[in-house]
């Protein structure tokens, strides 16, 4: 029994020197009761201080793997903020313009891969024209066309520039845009990656010139008043968020009226931001201050 009693007191021994703090405080607070125990029940004392000793062995490596865990999260973070904002803050707009062209002039006669979109928007765009109406000839709300075609997608998804190139159509002549036809058009001459990241900012500005208008294109922010201010309307392509390429780019068509200026489908569920004094002013607010500018294609 002595023995086993000196095996035990060992366990004890080893279990202070693994946990002090907690059985320097058990044993503080009831050293007649821990000895007893020991004395009476040497066996289950023993199992009872592996445990206790197993026990907090695990709470530390599980600590230890935490701390670990967190030091790599933390640095694939970083590194994945890193990639996401390296193209809004460190590429230039001419750049991406001159990509996003590169891209789409690669895919001019892959429209014939989508035959079929033509009649199945000539169908579909039947649902939306009553929001079209209310919307005075616009379509404010691209979000509820998931049931036309763009390329290999739906307008919900990439539509932006289309929808832009029409609201200003419309804006410009005062006529009902043919979405179906306009559609098809960008599918012969403007989609990129088959629609899957829309269409490029300079087959918009060539579109307009070929129906007989007057555009200018700019790629930096500081210009984008000027040119505004001496157009009557204007397709504005801009970061969502700034620092993260992962929130994706955005077109909206901007109209100048007496009161300032209005952009549309800036969240395709229908709100109109203005008016704005300024196109500088109206990037402060869309997405709460997030977006930055790519390009502003002024028409007249």
């Amino acid at each position: 029994m002595k023995a086993v009693i000196s095996a035990a007191l060992g366990e004890t021994q080893a279990c202070l020197s693994a946990a002090p703090g907690e059985m320097q405080a058990c044993l503080s607070a009831a050293p007649g009761e821990m000895q007893a125990c020991l004395s009476a029940h040497p066996v289950k004392c023993r199992r009872a201080l592996a445990r206790c000793r197993h026990r907090h062995h695990r709470q530390r490596k599980r600590a230890a793997g935490n701390r670990r865990s967190e030091t790599r999260y933390g640095c694939r973070r970083q590194r994945l903020k890193m990639i996401r904002d390296f193209i809004p803050r460190h590429v230039g707009n001419d750049t991406v313009l001159g990509t996003l062209d590169a891209m789409r002039r690669g895919e001019k006669n892959m429209h014939r891969l989508f035959g079929s979109n033509y009649a199945n928007n000539r169908f579909a765009i039947r649902n939306h024209r009553e929001s079209i109406r209310r919307a005075h000839g616009l379509v404010e709300d691209q979000k509820n066309y998931t049931d036309m075609k763009f390329g290999k997608v739906t307008m919900a998804y990439a539509g932006c520039e289309v929808f832009a190139a029409g609201n200003a159509l419309r804006t410009l002549t005062g006529r009902q845009v043919n979405y179906p036809k306009l559609i098809d058009r960008f599918e012969r001459d403007g989609m990129i990656l088959l629609g899957g990241f829309g269409t490029a900012p300079k087959a918009i500005s060539e579109f307009f010139e070929e129906c007989g208008y007057e555009t200018e294109l700019v790629t930096h922010e500081e210009l984008f008043d000027s040119v505004a201010a001496v157009n009557d309307v204007s397709i504005l392509t801009l970061y969502n968020d700034g620092e993260d390429i992962m929130q994706k780019v955005h077109t909206v068509c901007v109209t100048r009226e007496k009161d300032g200026y209005y952009a549309h489908n800036v969240y395709c569920d229908g709100t109109v931001v203005g008016p704005c004094k300024s196109i500088e002013h109206m990037l402060s607010d869309i997405n709460g201050g997030r977006s930055k500018g790519i390009s502003l294609i002024g028409i007249s």
